[in-house]
């Protein structure tokens, strides 16, 4: 049977039950999860190294705060917060409760993503699939259920996947998503809106860094702290490029969901690590 690692949730509503306390660190927000999940997973136990919960003794099952953290950050009434939060776990517990995904993925919901190195260290026993990216980041798969996101595993090859067509798929479904993101501009820093969880994957489409370049007329900076996270500058203005940098450190210590430690720059069509 196939073990999915549930990653991004749909916050569903539900009636608020108490205040809680606004979170200050992602360890708050572990520790508000787990005290609601153990009356369903009493083996559930805090990773605070890799900042997610593990719901039984093996460690096959994980889930992690993902957004959660920066939601609950952002709303002002403990009524809402908890409404939020019972609504965050009921959705996680519906996603782990789901029946096993058999047969080929649903390629109209496949998209590539980037996580951390340490993403698919932490995950072995899940059988995740990944390639090498650029830096400390790995390109993974995800697929868009409407509650949660799956990733890709070698088990998908099994049943019928190919290389071939996760790639192909993966490239256009993205085109899609990159149609409906934002850009806003702050001074000479550009930030990435869009969903939440797919901002980060901007960074794998090679053609709309190759736009860029053209337009700015010049060779792009960027960092992607954080997958919800992506700024980037022409390579000329130095003083946004420190301001990013700066930007990345705190997002680094203290962030929900922390992506890559370093800085990039876009040059001869492709991607290498920044290191001024």
């Amino acid at each position: 049977m196939r073990t999915i690692l549930f990653a991004f949730f749909i916050a569903l509503s539900s009636a608020a039950q108490a205040d809680i306390p606004k979170p200050i660190t992602i360890e708050d927000t572990l520790d508000l999860m787990l005290e609601r999940l153990l009356s369903d997973f009493p083996d559930a136990r805090i990773d605070r190294a890799n900042r997610n919960i593990v719901l039984d003794p093996s460690g096959d099952a994980v889930f992690n705060p993902d957004n959660i953290h920066s939601v609950l950050r952002n709303i002002d009434s403990g009524a809402d917060r908890e409404a939020e939060l019972n609504g965050f776990i009921a959705a996680m517990i519906e996603a782990n409760n789901a029946a096993a995904i058999e047969g080929v993925s649903p390629l109209d919901a496949l998209y590539p993503v980037v996580r951390h190195e340490s993403f698919t260290q932490d995950n072995r026993s899940m059988g995740l699939y990944a390639e090498p990216f650029v830096g400390d980041m790995v390109k993974v798969y995800a697929i868009d259920y409407p509650t949660y996101v799956a990733y890709v595993t070698k088990d998908h090859f099994d049943d019928g996947l190919t290389i071939d067509a996760l790639h192909a798929t993966a490239a256009q479904n993205l085109s899609r998503k990159i149609d409906e993101m934002e850009f806003q501009q702050h001074g000479d820093i550009f930030l990435v809106v869009s969903d939440g969880f797919y901002e980060s994957s901007l960074v794998v489409d090679e053609a709309i860094w190759a736009s860029f370049a053209e337009q700015l007329g010049d060779n792009i900076v960027m960092s992607v702290p954080a997958r919800d996270l992506l700024m980037f500058t022409p390579m000329a203005a130095t003083e946004a490029i420190v301001l990013m940098q700066d930007y990345r450190d705190e997002i680094i210590a203290d962030g929900a969901h922390p992506l890559s430690e370093l800085s990039y720059i876009w040059m001869d069509g492709a991607w290498s690590i920044f290191d001024r």
